[in-house]
């Protein structure tokens, strides 16, 4: 017989935890799905992310945990500031 386990997800469908170098990393499928589609370095796909991130929760996520505008966030492996 075959199992399937459903486990449910963090509530918001993300994760944020602060590493040890104070760098925010960022967890959740559609989250990581979202920067994949998007060049981070460029400023106008970046703005976009920003405003996705946003209007997710994220942002209001990441203050809560401590986030400045300016620090460093890391979402599928990609490293950038955010200046929100």
């Amino acid at each position: 017989a075959e199992h399937i386990v459903y486990r449910p997800a963090d509530k918001h469908g993300f994760s944020v935890e602060r590493s040890e170098d104070d760098v925010f990393v960022i967890k959740g499928k559609g989250i990581e799905l979202l920067i994949a589609r998007f060049d981070v370095r460029n400023d106008e796909a970046l703005r976009h992310v920003e405003s996705r991130l946003r209007s997710i929760g994220v942002i209001r996520e990441l203050e809560r945990k401590g986030f400045h505008s300016g620090d460093e966030i890391e979402i599928a492996g990609e490293r950038f500031e955010l200046d929100v």
